[in-house]
């Protein structure tokens, strides 16, 4: 199902958020990664901030814009879901969630992780999802026993997991095992490759842990920026944020 950006969100896309004294362009890093935290994609077109402004305040000014626009909100909290879920969301659900708090998509696919959580069933169907995306069957009994201790995951987490999985263990693949990894190079998801300092930014955003070396060296290549990822593993220990609509996305 190809994915389309309604038009009020694609105008939000194509507005950067600029501080009224902003002189100078902030960190594209910083800049593409708050694009990726609020709207879910990156921008349309480049963007400009204050230079001396964090992730924090980046995010915040976008927030604000969202929040504004009842439309482009409900369109973002759509992509969340549908990066959360695997599926559309249906009109009721997106009615449910623009009824809470969550403004930006990081926020949305906190929610509906939270909401999912509460669904055995509706969980089942979203791991069976990504199975049938990447390797093209469903999963087996072992598999759902395999995650469950993990936790409640968004879709496109599991998507990125199973696909490194797959690779690893070409050409008999049996059922999964071993650590849950993501690759920067993704062919199912679009990824940001992010600095340890930028990262650290998005996990204290996300609430996920802020690595230090010490911490570094007791949980080596935990480096997945993303709501859910705190124990997944990132191949080369590489910082990355991850969203869905990769090449292979199916959207």
């Amino acid at each position: 199902m190809k994915l389309r950006l309604p038009a009020g969100l694609a105008l939000c896309l194509l507005l950067p958020f600029v501080p009224a004294q902003a002189q100078t362009p902030a960190s594209p890093e910083r800049a593409a990664a708050a694009q990726l935290l609020v709207f879910g994609r990156p921008a349309a077109t480049a963007t400009a901030a204050d230079a001396s402004a964090t992730l924090a305040d980046l995010v915040a000014g976008h927030r604000s814009s969202l929040q504004a626009s009842a439309a482009a909100r409900r369109d973002v909290l759509a992509i969340a879901a549908r990066d959360t879920l695997g599926r559309p969301a249906t009109e009721a659900e997106l009615t449910a969630w623009a009824a809470g708090d969550a403004v930006t998509y990081a926020e949305g696919v906190k929610a509906i992780t939270a909401w999912l959580a509460g669904q055995p069933e509706e969980n089942r169907q979203v791991i069976n999802r990504a199975y049938q995306l990447v390797i093209k069957r469903e999963a087996y009994v072992e598999e759902y026993a395999y995650w469950q201790p993990r936790g409640t995951l968004p879709y496109v987490l599991l998507v990125g997991a199973i696909e490194n999985w797959g690779e690893r263990n070409q050409p008999g693949l049996m059922v999964t095992n071993g650590t849950p990894s993501l690759s920067v190079n993704s062919r199912f998801l679009r990824t940001l490759r992010l600095s340890p300092a930028v990262a650290n930014e998005a996990r204290t955003l996300l609430g996920l842990p802020v690595w230090s070396d010490v911490a570094r060296l007791r949980n080596p290549g935990h480096h997945v920026v993303a709501v859910g990822a705190a124990d997944l593993a990132s191949v080369g220990g590489i910082h990355f944020m991850p969203t869905g609509g990769g090449p292979l996305a199916g959207e």
